[in-house]
């Protein structure tokens, strides 16, 4: 069949969203040069919402979309980080690590009909930097370091459409995984007040 020229219809969306979250943080001083930083983050939330859509034209009728989280979503974020520094200001290490894990299960379902969607999500994610800075002379210096982007995701997605001659049933897996690791290294050399040259190199993997 031809597809109608035009599409109208009206939608109201109703969703309660709950959420708790819990945050706690701390820097220590371990001596003057020497401090420690941990942070970590705790997000649980939930939405259930109700979209209705009445259709005008090319036919009218009413389309009820139920939406909503499930299994208890939540979302955990940690930070901890070390810097070093020395009576040289020059001179200075630091390391940092931070982690993110996110759980996300959503359901949606057409009332009067049977088709549903469900998908279930699961994020993660590592970032690591490490640097440390040197003087070599008076007017030179070299750092080094590495950093590292590490993800590892998941997705998988349920479906059911009953609205056509035959039942259609399927599922979808999707999978994201990756790995990027950087060593670096740099010479600063100092020519005048103005001027300084910084040859540096950069190795991926």
């Amino acid at each position: 069949t031809t597809p109608p020229d035009s599409i109208d219809f009206n939608f109201l969306n109703n969703s309660d969203r709950i959420g708790n979250s819990i945050k706690f943080g701390a820097d220590y001083s371990i001596n003057e040069h020497l401090i420690v930083n941990g942070e970590i983050n705790y997000d649980q939330h939930l939405h259930d919402g109700v979209n209705t859509q009445t259709l005008k034209l090319p036919q009218p009728g009413i389309k009820i979309i139920n939406d909503g989280d499930f299994d208890d979503n939540y979302d955990v974020e940690g930070y901890f980080d070390i810097n070093q520094t020395f009576d040289n200001p020059d001179r200075e290490f630091n390391f940092s690590l931070s982690y993110d894990y996110q759980k996300d299960n959503e359901l949606e379902s057409l009332s009067l009909v049977s088709d549903t969607t469900t998908l279930f999500q699961n994020i993660n994610g590592i970032n690591i930097d490490l640097s440390y800075k040197y003087p070599v002379s008076e007017n030179s210096k070299i750092e080094m370091g590495y950093d590292g982007r590490l993800n590892d995701n998941t997705e998988k997605m349920n479906f059911e459409i009953t609205e056509t001659a035959d039942v259609l049933l399927g599922n979808n897996t999707f999978g994201y995984k990756r790995s990027i690791h950087g060593f670096f290294f740099e010479y600063d050399y100092k020519l005048n007040d103005k001027f300084s040259i910084k040859p540096s190199m950069r190795y991926e993997y």
